[in-house]
């Protein structure tokens, strides 16, 4: 029988898990592995709190194994995939390979993918590719697709009618096959230092990190806890779900934060998406998508769909023929304001309150999230939509690759969304549902004795209010970096006017010069 080896990922978990299922099929024994590459270590790319998340995720896992018969767990190796793979192969004696090429999106995955298909062939080992970061496989979806990839919800939503009924997910296997006797040689002879997942603080020291406590621990235990929490024993609320009508400031989370472990595959999304559908089927009245959880679910496949089949690098607006081409700002005027904005340094205290809790908690409310990238883009900083997508990168732990950059090019209106008269406004938004400041004050906690009145505009507090509150503006608290939002809101729609004319006339004229030629 073969020897098979599991590559976890992105499916950090036991259950709905078709890489696992796949490995275990026909197999005398199972291998699982992870690889903590280059990418991963490096701070810049991944920040502590969510580097935290996918560790105690690994862990979690790794307990899950051991308790369904593999001895040793998760073996974690660190190094480059294409490197540390084949060598594996030929330490274990592998035949066959399993995984989720979920990643495949990212510039720097692709490449890796490529390489280590290219030596598994020469090495004789069969890999088999899964697809359970998704609704439905992508293959799915390309054969239903009349040449164009959908880029509206209704859209997507005739294609997904298409396919088909959601697979129901899969039970976790109540046992699987270890290695054999050769397994621990193996180990040694592959120069594996440990069987554990490195838990003490030397490790994360070697990679130049602090170890952080994420609010939302990971793995696949907590997120079927977190199901259970806020679908089941809450099934009126999340039936009911409707996203413009929940809080981005309020203290305790106004939604599930099931985003990180379905980001991470602690959680299948299917698992969500029945879990959704089922307290939605026993409820009187349900809400709709695009606004209901559901619905939420289904633009998450929807980027995934634009990010795999249209052929556009969607991390990119140069030759992305999706994005419009807009002049934001890239000198150092720009990267300077944006520093300020990602440190909350904008002297908006709703923004910078928002900031602050990406950075020290590794999440915010979706609504949040819109209000700082319209801040950030074409709302007052005028600051490129790529840029700033790298710091949601870095920072949250639900970050992922295409639904972080397809998400940029809605919110600043580079595409999918155009309507770039309605701005979020970074006072009055939060107003609506925290006129108390409450959220302001334990994010930005230099204002917590500002008055309410005073909350989100601390600059109009007389300077003895100032004073006696121990935040004087320009002094404990920075000026704010736009001195007239309306104003300055108002000139950047003029910009996007000006780029869409633009692109509008390139299109046409390209149009012309086609039909010249057919004719």
């Amino acid at each position: 029988m073969a020897r098979s080896m599991i590559w976890f990922r992105k499916g950090l978990r036991l259950h709905d898990n078709g890489a696992v299922i796949a490995a275990m099929n026909g197999s005398s024994s199972v291998v699982p592995v992870f690889i903590l590459d280059r990418w991963h270590c490096n701070p810049d790319n991944m920040g502590n709190i969510r580097f935290e998340f996918l560790m105690q995720s690994l862990r979690d896992l790794d307990c899950s194994l051991k308790q369904r018969g593999v001895k040793h767990g998760i073996i974690f190796l660190q190094g480059e995939p294409e490197i540390i793979l084949p060598k594996a192969w030929k330490a274990f004696s592998i035949d066959v390979l399993a995984f989720d090429d979920e990643d495949e999106n990212e510039a720097h995955v692709r490449a890796t993918d490529t390489l280590i298909k290219k030596y598994a062939a020469i090495a004789g080992v069969r890999i088999i590719l899964q697809h359970s970061h998704w609704l439905h496989s992508p293959a799915e979806y390309a054969s239903k697709l009349a040449g164009t990839v959908p880029t509206t919800m209704t859209q997507f939503r005739k294609l997904l009618d298409q396919v088909g009924q959601v697979p129901e997910p899969r039970e976790a296997p109540a046992s699987i096959p270890d290695g054999d006797s050769k397994y621990e040689d193996a180990l040694v002879a592959f120069g594996c230092p440990s069987f554990s997942i490195p838990d003490d603080d030397s490790f994360y020291s070697s990679l130049g990190r602090v170890r952080a406590v994420p609010k939302f621990p990971g793995g696949e235990t907590n997120g079927l806890k977190r199901l259970e929490m806020q679908i089941f024993q809450r099934a009126k609320w999340a039936a009911g779900f409707e996203k413009p009508k929940t809080s981005p400031n309020s203290i305790e989370p106004d939604t599930t934060v099931l985003s990180p472990y379905i980001t991470h595959g602690c959680l299948s999304v299917r698992q969500v998406w029945w879990a959704i559908r089922q307290v939605q089927c026993q409820a009187n009245v349900s809400s709709k998508p695009p606004v209901s959880l559901d619905g939420q679910l289904m633009f998450r496949e929807l980027w995934f769909i634009v990010g795999r089949l249209s052929g556009e690098d969607v991390s990119d607006m140069e030759g992305n023929s999706l994005c419009r081409n807009i002049p934001w700002g890239r000198d150092d005027k720009a990267r300077d304001r944006l520093s300020k904005w990602a440190n909350s340094e904008t002297g908006f205290p709703f923004i910078d309150a928002i900031m602050a809790q990406l950075r020290t908690e590794g999440w915010i409310h979706h609504l949040a999230r819109h209000a700082v990238a319209c801040f950030a883009t074409r709302g007052d900083l005028w600051c490129d939509w790529r840029d700033a997508a790298r710091y949601f990168d870095r920072w949250l732990i639900d970050a992922d690759w295409t639904l972080n950059h397809c998400n940029w090019q809605w919110l600043s209106c580079s595409a999918f969304f155009y309507q770039y008269f309605r701005c979020y406004s970074p006072i009055a938004f939060g107003k609506k549902t925290d006129p108390n400041g409450d959220y302001i004050r334990k994010y930005v906690p230099v204002l917590a004795l500002i008055p309410a009145k005073y909350i989100y505009e601390p600059w109009k507090a007389p300077r003895e209010v100032q004073v006696k509150a121990g935040c004087v503006v320009g002094e404990h608290y920075p000026h704010r970096m736009i001195e007239d939002h309306l104003a300055t809101s108002k000139a950047n729609m003029n910009k996007i006017k000006a780029a869409y004319d633009a692109h509008n006339q390139v299109e046409n004229e390209r149009r012309q010069k086609k039909k010249a030629r057919i004719s």
